[in-house]
């Protein structure tokens, strides 16, 4: 799925340590991206020359950063984190004068290769280098490490939800809550949104209580930030209100005539919801299990609607006539509204396409994920088997 909402690459790195390394090999094929290995004999890409400024750190690390090993092995991009790690604990030395914002960079990057190197690269000696890394930043007292240390051990318990017995669940996220109505709140709505997100994963039958228990704590804030982070958070608690009852659906189509999903009412039809665009890899995947499944139950009253978050009315018309696309897309007439400000997204929380939400014969939302293989199983649970065969959904 593609999404809007991004993290800093730093702080997703906590929960998805993968990243790292995808970032690595999806460098491999940039052309302007380096080789260590390319470095003459006596050169170490990887060595901090003597006396070298603020700025020449900052393009070295950038350098490195961008630096691919020309053999994708595991054991070549090990070799190359490993150097890299060895650059940014060098920077760390409390007697070299740099910027907060290098020395943040620092500890980050090396948090992010110990644990790319323990999960991803199967390195026996990670695990117990993380425990060193940690020891270390608890004895340091500038406070840009203090930060990281406090950031590291509320992550960790995020990612603890699950585990969590009931009372400590309840307990942490009411903190997090508090944390919303306070002076300095940037990374408090970070860990609200990773807690939100997670509590989709592991509770979803209370994650819309949660959402509302934030939008609680940011209502005490006037700022633009808070009320933006509050209108977000309402929509999410919104869109997963949204199973066991009626979803909302009025727009006008790219031809410029006026749709109310309610017209559906009474006709005993199962309608999807399709949150796409064409600019999203994904969503095109989709398309052709979803035109196979169009085809085979629209006699029965299967329906289908787009929602596109397009910003281009025209191209998205060209699109749909050249992919034969039958059913109504809608799009907003109004260019401010179009794309991810498209105000039936906003209304549900939509931050991931393609969003694929399942309405029943009662009208009825019976399912938030209704694609791939699930969205056959669903039909044939809701209108009976197919009458003609359907083409198997792409994996």
């Amino acid at each position: 799925m593609l999404s809007r909402i991004k993290r800093s690459e730093w702080m997703y790195a906590f929960v998805s340590p993968v990243c790292l390394m995808a970032a690595v090999i999806a460098l491999a094929d940039d052309p302007a991206a380096t080789d260590p290995a390319a470095a003459t004999a006596t050169e170490d890409p990887y060595a901090i020359a003597e006396g070298a400024t603020q700025e020449q750190l900052e393009q070295q690390f950038q350098q490195l950063l961008n630096m691919v090993p020309t053999e994708q092995t595991p054991e070549a991009f090990k070799t190359h984190l490993r150097g890299v790690q060895r650059f940014v604990v060098e920077l760390q030395n409390p007697e070299r004068a740099i910027g907060d914002e290098l020395l943040e960079g620092a500890f980050q990057i090396e948090y992010q290769i110990l644990q790319v190197l323990s999960v991803q690269l199967g390195d026996a000696d990670a695990e117990t280098e993380m425990e060193g890394f940690i020891a270390r930043l608890e004895q340091d007292e500038r406070p840009v490490a203090v930060s990281l240390l406090e950031t590291i051990r509320t992550t960790e318990k995020i990612q603890q939800l699950e585990t969590m017995a009931a009372e400590d669940r309840t307990a942490f996220i009411e903190e997090i809550a508090m944390s919303l109505s306070g002076e300095d709140n940037e990374n408090a709505v970070g860990y609200a949104q990773m807690v939100g997100e997670q509590m989709e994963y592991v509770a979803p039958e209370e994650a819309a209580a949660v959402y509302e228990l934030f939008i609680k704590y940011l209502a005490e804030k006037s700022d633009p930030q808070s009320a933006a982070t509050a209108e977000y958070f309402q929509g999410k608690a919104n869109y997963l209100g949204l199973l066991g009852s009626e979803m909302v659906v009025s727009s006008t189509t790219v031809d410029g005539q006026p749709f109310d999903i309610a017209s559906f009412k009474g006709q005993n039809k199962v309608v999807l919801v399709d949150f796409w665009a064409t600019w999203c890899g994904p969503c095109i995947g989709e398309l052709p299990n979803l035109k196979s499944h169009y085809d085979a139950y629209h006699g029965q009253g299967f329906e289908v609607v787009g929602i596109s978050l397009d910003d281009d009315p025209e191209a998205l018309k060209q699109f749909i006539a050249d992919q034969q696309i039958a059913w109504p897309t809608l799009i907003d007439s109004e260019v401010a509204n179009q794309g991810w400000n498209n105000p039936i997204a906003q209304q549900y929380g939509i931050s991931a396409i393609p969003a694929c939400i399942l309405i029943n014969q009662e009208g009825k939302v019976v399912s938030l994920n209704a694609r791939g293989a699930e969205l056959g199983r669903l039909l044939e649970e809701l209108l009976g088997p197919p009458p003609a065969p359907v083409e198997p959904a792409a994996p």
